[in-house]
């Protein structure tokens, strides 16, 4: 569900809108957007444990760091710690994502 709210958009030419931000104003909910990317590919992982869907892909020859809960991110940007154009959100990143913030009206 997190994703679903975060990821708005995957565009053709392969970058992806995210919200960054949502708060509560007196004229409705204000957001703030951000263009990531071009990305290769977008990973999501489902019904399966991070390490068995990540062991195969080789990470560790790729540079990009992570555990059996995920890929190592910052829980911010769902940004890679080792791989700064590398992403991974849901059950494949090694992080408890934080929740929108809602500003007081």
């Amino acid at each position: 569900d997190y994703i679903s709210k975060r990821l708005v958009e995957i565009l053709p030419d392969k970058r992806l809108v995210v919200l960054d931000d949502e708060a509560s104003t007196k004229n409705g909910t204000q957001s703030t957007r951000t263009l990531i990317g071009p990305v290769d590919g977008i990973l999501i992982c489902t019904g399966r444990s991070p390490r068995e869907s990540l062991q195969s892909l080789a990470l560790d020859e790729a540079g990009i760091a992570w555990t059996d809960k995920g890929v190592t991110v910052n829980p911010w940007t769902l940004q890679s710690t080792t791989r700064k154009h590398v992403f991974a959100a849901g059950d494949c990143a090694d992080a408890v994502q934080p929740r929108f913030r809602t500003a007081a009206q």
